[in-house]
């Protein structure tokens, strides 16, 4: 099965839209091996020995894992067959952990000390009865559960076909109600795709899939889920094909807005409004039935995460990176519901990027870009790229709080952020990152690693 524990270099130091290869979109769209192939093998066969060629390293790791899990014509295999016969197995009766069949202790590494490394997480999910109850997920290595607010954590869907995930949404009237997406929300080529949306009815002992179903050779991202507190039925996912809702918890879902779109939010306390963006903001105003572009204040240039708090509903904030380089295009607030934007903060210092000074001319936002804003302060403000910036002042000005590079005098955390967010009492607030998760209890002062 392609795209499924594919290791690739993370910290990359171009833009996956300065990458025009063929092999590339290739990739993405489920070309069969050989046509990727032959395609990479003439873009590369232009360099000269000694010449640098941009993209040869992930190409080469790509095919060694792509080489080993193709049909023999080079086709993809349809991810949910061994998932079928695992379940007819176990609907059987048959013992698949038989002890005729050797049994695997782990013996370790188990702590990593140090500029630390575990694995990239997507994202965190808290319990809306109990904040001690969280979740973490991997893009390709699986759901984690924690019921001692992150000091042990327990896996949840080794059986799925796609163990990767990228959000976890949780019925608030049952908590053992909980949809996860499958495969990896990064915008970039190269890691798990998405087979669709899971649900649970047990708190993740089991799961089934959803109507809203994707093949491997699609490569559609399942990026962002949100359900209606006062109708927990109604479920809104974004994609990369687009807005889906269901009305009927899972069974049927309706594409709302076709699109590429990485994030989405409701206003807090109104399940009328809902946020979603990609490279443009749209806004609904009818519990998500219909979308409509906002333009006013926002360029269209580049990737956009968004934030909003209960500390003042009536804001949404808005990072975005340039499409062109990764580095910081702007930071934007509205003050109306997101009807209009203004810039708080502009590209003069690209808070994006690698130097601690933000003197760096790129940076990874079309890969790492998190944004989060604390649920007691409108004003703290949490934007990640390679490293985590703060602003107390509600964006006007902001600080490097962690930077990638141990030893600078700088507090460290793992580079890369792909997901920022604070406990619902806004006390902790928490980094996950191409390293694992970090969590600060000092509004960003200091980082703690509690990946191990």
């Amino acid at each position: 099965m392609r795209k499924l524990s594919l290791i690739i270099l993370l910290v990359l130091s171009i833009s996956y839209s300065a990458w025009p290869q063929e092999w590339v979109r290739l990739i993405d769209q489920g070309a069969n091996f050989y046509e990727i192939k032959e395609a990479a093998d003439e873009h590369f066969s232009q360099f000269k020995d000694g010449e640098k060629a941009t993209g040869l390293k992930q190409y080469q790791r790509w095919e060694f894992a792509a080489q080993r899990r193709m049909e023999p014509n080079g086709d993809w295999p349809d991810a949910n067959i061994a998932y079928e016969e695992y379940k007819k197995a176990t609907r059987s009766g048959s013992n698949l952990r038989s002890s005729t069949f050797p049994q695997w202790v782990s013996k370790g590494p188990s702590v990593i000390t140090g500029i630390a490394g575990l694995g990239r997480l997507n994202f965190l999910r808290f319990n809306p009865n109990d904040t001690n109850i969280m979740f973490v997920g991997a893009p390709s290595g699986g759901l984690w559960k924690s019921t001692d607010a992150g000091n042990t954590f327990t896996v949840l869907n080794d059986t799925l076909p796609i163990i990767g995930c990228s959000d976890l949404a949780i019925n608030p009237d049952n908590d053992s109600i909980m949809y996860l997406g499958a495969g990896d929300r990064v915008p970039v080529g190269f890691h798990t795709f998405s087979n669709g949306i899971w649900k649970t009815t047990d708190g993740g002992s089991s799961w089934e899939k959803t109507s809203l179903s994707f093949t491997l050779a699609s490569g559609t991202r399942v990026t962002r889920m949100v359900i209606n507190p006062l109708n927990p039925d109604v479920v809104i996912a974004t994609t990369s094909s687009g807005i889906y809702k269901t009305k009927d918890a899972g069974d049927t879902w309706d594409l709302i807005r076709a699109g590429d779109f990485y994030d989405l939010e409701y206003l807090p306390g109104d399940t009328a409004i809902l946020y979603a963006c990609g490279s443009q903001f749209v806004r609904s105003r009818n519990g998500g039935e219909t979308f409509n572009l906002i333009g006013s204040g926002l360029p269209t240039d580049g990737r956009m995460e968004i934030a909003v708090t209960p500390a003042n509903p009536s804001k949404v904030y808005l990072v975005q990176a340039k499409s062109s380089t990764g580095a910081l295009n702007g930071v934007y607030i509205s003050a109306d519901t997101g009807a209009s934007f203004t810039t708080v903060y502009g590209d003069s210092v690209n808070i994006l990027g690698w130097n601690s000074d933000g003197s760096s001319g790129s940076g990874l936002g079309w890969y790492a870009l998190a944004m989060s804003v604390s649920p007691i302060d409108e004003d703290m403000i949490f934007v990640g790229g390679v490293n985590t910036w703060r602003s107390q002042n509600g964006g006007s000005l902001f600080e490097v709080s962690s930077h990638w590079v141990n030893g600078q005098g700088i507090e460290y955390a793992h580079a890369d952020c792909h997901f920022h967010t604070w406990s619902p009492s806004g006390a902790t607030a928490y980094n996950l990152n191409d390293g694992g998760i970090y969590r600060s209890t000092d509004r960003g002062i200091t980082w703690i690693d509690i990946s191990n």
